[in-house]
């Protein structure tokens, strides 16, 4: 019986690292979504104003 009460708890401590891991794995996800869109936004305004071409390599280099 304690046998079985410890499979089970070490299963409900492998299900929550791994509920951690997609919770932060969601959240860094969506700060490089963000990333990426402040990027290309920055990088249209560039466009639009024809600033010059070594800013926009730099900023592509970055996304």
């Amino acid at each position: 019986m304690f046998g079985v009460a410890l499979i089970h708890e070490r299963l409900t401590e492998a299900k929550m690292i791994d509920f951690t891991f997609y919770v932060i794995h969601y959240y860094a996800q969506s700060l490089l979504d963000n990333y990426k869109i402040c990027c290309s936004v920055i990088l249209n305004s560039f466009q639009s104003s024809h600033t010059d071409r070594v800013t926009q390599k730099i900023i592509t280099k970055m996304i």
